[in-house]
């Protein structure tokens, strides 16, 4: 089993730290927690987000296609608005495609609107999705491309995956900091883009050699209804930048 660690510092938001722990080839449960986490999976994920305002934690796991099969968050914190969080969601998708999901809020308001209650409002329309975006979470939009990568070879083979053109996929969408879940589209597309400022080559999470010989960067525009991003990632499919959200500081790698 492979693990390793990676860190990511916020961009545009102040003290805002990320932290993921990585497996593959994981068998059983994670990270001490308890059976519902146990997974058949090749991939489970754990980390943390620490701003001002609240502490957040997550476990996710993934099957052996990189479908998503379990996501729980808990956030624990203060708005700045004095509100005082204290929620939690086990979001789960089973064989059949189906989502189910159980919550926990308990908070103070301190005078403030309550904040809409955490989980799904309507657990059908998320039936057949196989993936979760977690808001701010430099992890999970990464999922689908390597799910998608499968026919390729490992995230860095020699091909764009059919990104030119765009792909569309469903996610979950957890909401930060309400924990609520909604069905929304995310469209990943191939960048064009070239990092010695020569030729331009097609890149979608793949390498890309211009005419100059330079390789350009890893790159994916991520996109939905009210944002755009670009996903640069390293050769093991993972984020390095996730412009706007945040940016890859520091790994530690170990095998177990």
């Amino acid at each position: 089993m492979d693990t390793k660690t990676l860190y990511w510092q916020s961009v545009g938001v102040e003290r805002r730290w990320e932290c993921a722990t990585v497996k593959r080839g994981v068998s059983g449960g994670l990270h001490g927690v308890d059976a519902r986490h146990a997974s058949v999976a090749g991939f489970s994920a754990y980390g943390e987000s620490s701003t001002k305002e609240y502490e957040l934690t997550w476990h996710l796991n993934a099957s052996t296609s990189w479908v998503i099969e379990s996501l729980e968050v808990r956030i624990i914190g203060l708005e700045s608005n004095r509100r005082s969080l204290n929620r939690s969601l086990f979001l789960c998708r089973s064989h059949d495609g189906s989502w189910s999901s159980e919550t926990v809020a308990s908070e103070s308001a301190s005078g403030a609107a309550p904040l809409p209650p955490p989980g799904m409002a309507n657990a059908a329309v998320l039936n057949g999705v196989a993936d979760c975006d977690l808001d701010f979470n430099p992890m999970t939009p990464a999922l689908p491309l390597r799910r998608i990568s499968m026919g390729a070879g490992e995230p860095g083979a020699s091909a764009n995956f059919g990104l030119d053109r765009g792909l569309h996929v469903m996610v979950a969408r957890v909401e930060l900091p309400t924990l609520r879940v909604f069905a929304v589209s995310r469209t990943y597309t191939s960048e064009m883009i070239s990092t010695s400022g020569g030729p331009v080559g097609m890149v979608g999470g793949v390498n890309s050699v211009g005419t100059d010989g330079v390789e350009a960067a890893r790159r994916v525009r991520y996109s939905g209804d009210d944002f755009v991003s670009v996903l640069q990632l390293d050769s093991d499919g993972y984020i390095l930048d996730y412009s706007g959200v945040a940016r890859r500081v520091q790994d530690l790698a170990a095998s177990a």
